[in-house]
């Protein structure tokens, strides 16, 4: 009974101040780590031009496209974990690309992406090993779901993202969030399932078509990276040092007018953060969704 409730976990705790903040063992919580990147690190400077030129330094204008960028991505995300899983299942079940996007002109960038990912399938011939799983382990204070875990041609095993931004291959944080997502899948699995390789799909959802539909024969797919411990430690570092996302009590922070109805207030009002290793022993969930699956 006590292994069960292991795998209520993680728990992503509502309205949380700062990003993202999940709880992945009875009281101790941790920010994702998209969460700790984005609050911990600098932004590149041509994605900052990039910003500017489009908002005209107007922030509501700038938070409007990105909520629509951020549509598109989540669509193209959808629909080719829906893909895999197909794939995977044997279906035939039709993937309508743009069926939750409102206006007319996503419907065009939805499947443009989704383009380049038959073209990144074709070309790299992923064997997938694992797909849209959320991870968490005792030895790091963060967690992470990332996208896609698989064999490529050149017969190593990459963490790979799907990213539909035109900033793949000058963004650093990529290479952060890939890093920090590697750190818990290496610590979670088998040595022979390790990843090696890390990477981001780039699904391009502007690309200029040729006559048959498809992106140019010169278009990049895949942007490799190296595996960056030190730097995802760095950034989680500077991330703590100027952030706290739990209050003296060791509760999530929340905002003001949502915490009664969350209750972190009066169910945390004594409790301090544990240490790691005394909380719960996360040995026991190197991998929660694996283990269900074999159960």
């Amino acid at each position: 009974m006590e292994e069960n409730k292991l795998f209520d976990f993680p728990r992503e705790v509502p309205h949380s101040v700062i990003g993202r903040v999940y709880e992945i063992g009875e009281g101790i919580f941790v920010p994702s780590v998209t969460t700790f990147i984005f609050w911990g690190s600098p932004v590149p400077k041509p994605i900052l031009d990039y910003m500017m030129k489009k908002s005209g330094g107007d922030p509501d204008k700038y938070w409007n496209m990105r909520t629509k960028e951020q549509a598109i991505g989540t669509q193209v995300h959808d629909s080719i974990e829906q893909l895999w899983r197909n794939l995977l299942e044997g279906s035939n079940e039709t993937i309508d690309f743009g069926r939750e996007v409102d206006q007319e002109y996503w419907n065009d960038e939805v499947q443009k992406a989704m383009t380049c990912n038959q073209c990144f399938m074709y070309k790299h011939n992923p064997k997938p090993i694992a797909i849209e799983e959320s991870l968490f382990h005792k030895d790091f204070p963060w967690c992470g779901r990332f996208d896609l875990v698989a064999e490529l041609d050149d017969g190593e095993i990459w963490l790979l993202d799907y990213k539909t931004s035109k900033h793949v291959g000058v963004d650093p944080r990529i290479q952060i969030q890939l890093s920090a997502y590697a750190m818990l899948w290496n610590a979670s699995m088998p040595e022979e399932l390790h990843v090696t390789r890390i990477g981001a799909i780039h699904l391009k959802k502007n690309f200029v078509p040729k006559k048959d539909g498809l992106p140019s024969a010169n278009t990049k797919f895949l942007f490799p990276f190296k595996i960056d411990e030190e730097a995802v430690w760095d950034t989680y570092r500077q991330f703590s040092r100027y952030y706290s996302y739990l209050d003296k009590n060791g509760a999530p922070k929340i905002k003001p007018n949502l915490v009664s109805s969350f209750g972190f207030s009066q169910f945390y009002k004594n409790q301090k953060r544990k240490d790691w290793d005394l909380t719960i022993n996360m040995a026991e969930i190197r991998n929660p969704n694996k283990e269900i699956k074999d159960a």
